[in-house]
């Protein structure tokens, strides 16, 4: 009789255990399921929020587009660019015989490597009429700036201390006598030059402070009405 009592303890005390670590697995698996569901929550909101701010971006981008393509001066652009490649064309070549005949500082090329960045500036202004993207324009605009100061040095600047250069008395090594008849060149180039200096600054004033203000007005406006 002792012997079943021992037994049958023995087999409740099992029966005990095993239900103990069959709760214990499964508050495991509960935990693991509610954290692994609770993980896969976060990652979809933060995928929907995602998306939705993604949503917003190509709306802006195409919103600003349509304003660019309705507010851009194209025939403003295509004058300047045309007026300036004109201009540079003609300083390049200014540049190149005033170097030919030995004029005062030719040496430095100045108007050579101030006209070419002046096409390559033409040049991005030209591809903004085709390609009419805020980034481009943004660049284009920025180049332009600096355009303002390579024209002044390239185009007025050097050329009016060439002069000095002219007033020389005898032949030596740091101060050599130049052409003096090629005064007239740098006359042209000064003359020539300031309006390209003058068309980089208002292309920069127009673009930066007209147009791309405008979109960014714009731009603030979609975003607080959506």
């Amino acid at each position: 009789m002792t012997s079943n009592n021992g037994k049958n303890s023995s087999y409740r005390d099992n029966l005990k255990l095993e239900f103990s670590n069959s709760v214990d697995f499964l508050n495991a698996n509960d935990a693991y399921f509610f954290t692994d569901s609770k993980i896969e929550l976060d990652s979809f909101e933060n995928r929907m929020d995602n998306e939705d701010f993604s949503d917003i971006l190509i709306q802006q981008e195409a919103f600003i587009r349509r304003q660019l393509k309705e507010h851009y001066p194209l025939l403003y652009v295509i004058i300047d660019s045309l007026v300036m490649t004109i201009l540079s064309v003609i300083l390049i070549t200014l540049q190149i015989v005033a170097t030919k005949h030995n004029a005062a500082l030719s040496y430095l090329g100045s108007a050579i490597w101030a006209g070419v960045y002046n096409l390559i500036a033409v040049l991005l202004a030209v591809l903004t009429i085709k390609f009419r993207y805020p980034t481009l324009v943004m660049i284009a605009t920025t180049v332009k700036l600096f355009g303002m100061i390579v024209s002044f040095g390239g185009f007025v600047l050097v050329n009016m201390v060439a002069f000095y250069h002219y007033n020389c008395v005898a032949v030596s090594y740091y101060r050599p006598c130049y052409n003096s008849n090629m005064k007239p060149i740098h006359y042209m180039i000064i003359i020539l030059g300031s309006p390209c200096v003058i068309l980089s600054v208002v292309f920069f004033i127009y673009f930066q402070f007209k147009l791309l203000a405008k979109l960014r007005i714009g731009k603030n406006k979609y975003t607080e009405a959506n």
